[in-house]
């Protein structure tokens, strides 16, 4: 939208993106060729995120198995292979952990190679660690903001065989919470 409101003609080549309410960056191509070219790169390319999780984590280092499939807009997960099912590994270690009166909370970096939406946050869901602000994967109310951050994209040019690898900073704000991290969720009224 930014680069459209600046000149209406202007072609956008997005290779990759966060999903809405996730932050992080960006890859875009300058042209059609290279849109083209990395676009089918897409699935091979290494992402690292930053992830603020809710329950404490079985390991503070771990790489995890795990098999999913896409099915009519949502996620299926297992821990066994299954027919129609792919294969991914999720690999996080744990950054930090936070306290504030009753309520902890982990900082976590997962590294996770190939891009499938919302992937990641569901595989935490799955282990039990859903991402704060997180209300696809997680139905609690929270007054957070999605604490997810792509940081970094790495891969290898298939024109020159030339590694790659884009960083950027996490936001200030990814490690500022509004407490409690989670609230009730409180009955109807009754009258209604």
């Amino acid at each position: 939208r930014y680069v459209h409101k600046k000149d209406r003609k202007a072609i956008v080549n997005v290779i990759f993106a966060p999903d809405i309410y996730e932050s992080g960056l960006c890859l875009f191509a300058k042209n059609k060729y290279a849109y083209d070219v990395l676009s089918k790169e897409l699935h091979t390319m290494k992402f690292e995120l930053n992830a603020m999780v809710s329950r404490p984590l079985k390991h503070k280092n771990d790489k995890i198995k795990f098999y999913y499939r896409e099915n009519k807009g949502r996620l299926d997960i297992s821990r066994q292979a299954q027919d129609g099912f792919q294969e991914t590994i999720l690999q996080y270690k744990t950054i930090e952990d936070y306290s504030q009166g009753e309520e902890n909370f982990y900082h976590i970096s997962i590294t996770q190679e190939g891009y499938t939406p919302f992937l990641t946050r569901a595989l935490l869901k799955y282990m039990g660690n859903p991402v704060i602000g997180d209300l696809r994967f997680d139905k609690q109310l929270s007054k957070n903001i999605l604490k997810l951050c792509y940081s970094s994209i790495s891969f290898q040019r298939t024109d020159n065989g030339r590694k790659v690898k884009i960083d950027c900073k996490i936001p200030n704000q990814f490690t500022a919470f509004n407490f409690p991290i989670y609230q009730e969720q409180t009955d109807k009224k009754e009258n209604e």
